[in-house]
């Protein structure tokens, strides 16, 4: 795709490792949760084949039927909502724009235009750096904390991206100071022959002739410092809206999957709950 003619009708989707690279926190969680029994024997030095087999036949043993639902039924919502993240997660290049759209439940549709980004830096978090992925973080202007993440792509892939995007921008920004400048030009040419005619219509008059004179209006000053906010939004309103969205409902598939556990297995329960518990304290701050 050249960086002049950028792709302006194909919605594309991140790479097919992300949600693995976004989530490999709870998956590490998960998994030590369900088998700390066999880390524990491997910190104690009870690593050979027969004693993790042993351990393995009494795991698996021990769980009854509703266990084994249970069980079941937290590894497909878990594998599940991992690909719809990754399904729902697409992304195009517009003429001046880049847009993201995200989400299956609750949707959101970012766009960051070209001529107001600053930078595009490419980040690469411990999991994705593993399997080979980059995030792309645009940094807009006057865009705060809303500022557009694009998770994951390959490296080169994002590198070429970024290249051209920000070759898009530079073309972008040429386009208008060159336009400004046309602009300007003809701005002064006009003022210019309006001064003539004023001149010449005073000196046939025999006598100068003062315009009126424009006095500032006095809160034109501090108009710009002085801005209201368009809306607030209370804490209240803010931690419902938190948990009302991904961040609430991840919350209530773990926690829903540590009282399944807490039925049959109390301490892989608790376990589970407890970092859930931090994880949406933090999400919610």
């Amino acid at each position: 795709m050249d960086s002049q003619t950028p792709d302006t009708q194909r919605w594309r989707r991140v790479h097919p490792l992300s949600p693995l690279a976004r989530f490999w926190f709870a998956i590490l969680i998960a998994l030590f949760a369900v088998g700390r029994n066999f880390i524990e024997d491997i910190f104690e030095g009870k690593t050979d084949a027969e004693s993790l087999r042993n351990n393995v036949v009494d795991f698996l043993t021990s769980l009854n039927i509703l266990a084994w639902l249970g069980l079941t039924l937290l590894i497909v919502v878990v594998l599940g909502g991992m690909f719809l993240n990754w399904w729902f997660t697409r992304f195009t290049v517009t003429a001046d724009s880049v847009r993201v759209r995200q989400g299956w439940l609750f949707r959101t549709d970012k766009q960051a235009r070209l001529d107001r980004v600053q930078s595009i830096e490419i980040f690469q978090p411990f999991m994705a750096r593993l399997v080979g992925l980059a995030e792309l973080r645009f940094d807009v202007a006057d865009s705060g904390d809303a500022a557009l993440h694009l998770q994951y792509l390959r490296k080169k892939d994002a590198e070429a991206l970024r290249e051209q995007l920000l070759g898009r921008r530079n073309a972008i920004r040429a386009e208008e100071s060159a336009s400004t400048s046309l602009g300007a030009e003809a701005n002064s040419a006009q003022s210019a022959g309006a001064d003539q005619d004023s001149d010449s219509g005073r000196h046939a008059a025999g006598r100068p002739q003062a315009g009126p004179e424009v006095k500032p209006h006095p809160e034109s000053e501090t108009s710009d410092m002085n801005e209201a906010p368009l809306a607030s939004v209370g804490p209240g309103r803010a931690i419902v809206s938190t948990l009302l969205g991904g961040t609430g409902l991840w919350f209530l598939v773990v926690l829903c999957g540590s009282l399944a556990f807490g039925l049959f297995l109390p301490e892989v329960g608790g376990f589970v709950f407890v970092p859930a518990i931090l994880s949406l304290v933090g999400g919610v701050w």
